[in-house]
């Protein structure tokens, strides 16, 4: 019982509190909102569950640990593993598939605390604010609950900085080369982390050590660098990057070379020397990069309305709330001037490396996914401004009060706007109609000799996790991206329009055709049934031969 209560304590109580406030927030309701699975979240569960199930992937690879070879796109399994482990406890369902990065989600807010406790004194309430912002964030919470596998990556490389500040700080060898394990692991969870982890050890080199600390510190990151270098020349390291990298980019290219072209034209021919040193290539690439990385700390992407994908966005509603700038205006005016320690400045510098790995896609920017580290050093330079107005008063009122109950305002505004219409905004880009075209397919799949449907949106995914099928059978009869030829008696034609790619004599009488809802009607065939998504608009049609 001693043993109990002595690690029990006052502090353990209240971040338990947080934790499951947090947790709760995040799994509320995950099963239907957001209110579709999206592509990549049947992939992961799906894909992450055939492979604990049959020791291969769907194209044959013998339990792949780095990547899952998707044909030209190499996004990480490890979030795979996850989901599909998830499926094993809580059945084959959208839960499942969530769960783990919606726990991870709120397991961050152990590191976070931990950071805290390092930055402010061990006996003020201050320690708890970056745990109890954390826990609220709109921007966390709605990538926490959307599978987004960056999330996981936050909660391990916060984790990673807190034993590497530790070791730091309290000259423990061992607590930096542990957190070596921890940045390691983000490599295979997030991909921005493969730059933002270098980086970030860079900025440690200045938080002032002994020498011999400082050594292993460059060693690290040299490490990480030379890693960094060494995925970047593979083929699975290059994938995500050639589709979305500003610099590969072929449209950015040829604007970026009209507009050299332009400039140099006004230029004069005489002036060739002029024209190539103020409009080169490298000139027009470094103003679209600053462009992007100066849009992801612009008021309307943090505060107003958010960014992209559309997915993640939720109408009229912000990432962060719009009391944080009351908040960080407030402690400006203060005219307390406690000295800040290295490790907060160290998050002034985490902040402004955040968005680099963002800044150089084009890829539905900006990115509110590719941009979540910035989430971490925003909690605590909104919880550095909170600590400054925690003793000020307005009148006899204290201001943190007043901050708390406008914060609480905020939140309850965001839970309903994310409650009520996230899952409508847009919901064809969620592809939402998926799963109810599924489920009336298969109640009505006996009826039926032939049923002809789209694959495209990775619909075969859906038809097989929504009727259970990890057949090994299915091995290898994959190509692309999840392109297969038929199951059952489920044919999956790379065309939106079934009805119009199919020559109309083949198609035996007993069959259904499903189009895509914006296909053209065809008098050839009757509709009997269609699929609504929550905006209103058709999603699919179920069609049979008019004779």
């Amino acid at each position: 019982m001693k043993i109990f209560k002595k690690f029990i304590t006052k502090e353990v109580l209240i971040i338990s509190v947080i934790f499951l406030f947090a947790l709760i927030i995040r799994i509320y309701n995950l099963g239907i909102l957001p209110g579709s699975l999206h592509q990549d979240e049947i992939m992961n569960g799906y894909v992450g569950r055939f492979i604990l199930l049959n020791g291969k992937d769907l194209y044959g690879n013998s339990w792949p640990l780095l990547y899952f070879d998707r044909f030209g796109d190499f996004p990480n399994v490890l979030p795979m593993y996850l989901s599909g482990l998830s499926t094993f406890f809580f059945g084959i369902n959208e839960f499942a598939i969530r769960f783990p990065i919606a726990f991870f989600g709120a397991l961050g807010i152990l590191p976070v605390y931990l950071i805290a406790k390092l930055i402010f004194p061990l006996n003020s309430n201050a320690k708890f604010f970056p745990s109890i912002i954390f826990s609220l964030l709109p921007w966390h919470i709605i990538l926490s609950r959307s599978t987004a596998e960056g999330i996981t990556g936050l909660t391990v490389f916060s984790f990673s900085l807190w034993f590497v500040l530790v070791g730091i700080l309290n000259k423990q060898i061992r607590k930096i080369f542990l957190s070596s394990i921890f940045f390691l692991l983000t490599y295979f969870l997030y991909p921005s982390f493969r730059v933002l982890v270098p980086v970030s050890l860079l900025g440690l080199l200045f938080i002032p050590t002994n020498f011999q600390l400082k050594k292993i510190l460059i060693v690290l990151t040299v490490f990480f660098f030379a890693l960094t270098l060494f995925v970047s020349t593979t083929k699975w390291g290059q994938g995500r990057y050639l589709q979305t990298s500003l610099l590969q980019n072929i449209e950015i290219q040829n604007l970026i070379k009209g507009s050299n072209e332009a400039f140099s034209f006004d230029d004069g021919q005489n002036n060739i020397i002029v024209a190539r040193i103020f409009h080169n290539k490298f000139a027009g690439l470094g103003r679209e990069f600053l462009n992007q990385y100066f849009a992801y700390f612009s008021p309307n992407y943090l505060f107003l309305n958010g960014g992209l994908p559309p997915r993640y966005i939720v109408p009229g509603q912000g990432l962060i709330y719009i009391t944080s700038v009351l908040i960080i205006l407030l402690a400006a005016l203060s005219i307390e001037t406690n000295q800040t320690s290295n490790i907060s400045k160290y998050m002034y510098y985490l902040l402004a490396i955040a968005p680099i790995p963002a800044a150089l896609t084009i890829d539905d920017t900006p990115n509110v996914h590719r941009s979540v580290l910035m989430i971490l050093p925003l909690v605590f330079i909104i919880s550095f401004a909170l600590n400054k107005i925690y003793k000020m008063k307005l009148f006899t009122v204290p201001i943190i009060y007043i901050v708390l109950l406008v914060f609480v305002i905020e939140f309850t505004y965001f839970f309903h706007q994310y409650n009520s219409h996230s899952s409508s905004y847009k919901s064809v880009l969620r592809n939402d109609g998926n799963k109810q075209t599924i489920q009336l397919l298969v109640s009505n799949q006996n009826k039926y000799k032939n049923i002809y449907i789209p694959v495209n949106n990775t619909m075969s995914l859906y038809y097989l996790f929504y009727t259970n099928n990890f057949s090994s059978n299915l091995e290898k009869k994959f190509s692309g991206d999840f392109v297969i030829d038929k199951v059952d008696n489920v044919i999956f034609l790379q065309n939106w329009c079934p009805s119009q790619s199919l020559e109309y004599v083949q198609i035996p009488p007993e069959s259904l055709v499903i189009n895509y809802g914006d296909c053209p009607p065809d008098s050839r065939f009757k509709e009997i049934n269609s699929v609504y998504r929550k905006d209103s608009t058709k999603a699919y049609s179920f069609l049979i031969k008019n004779d």
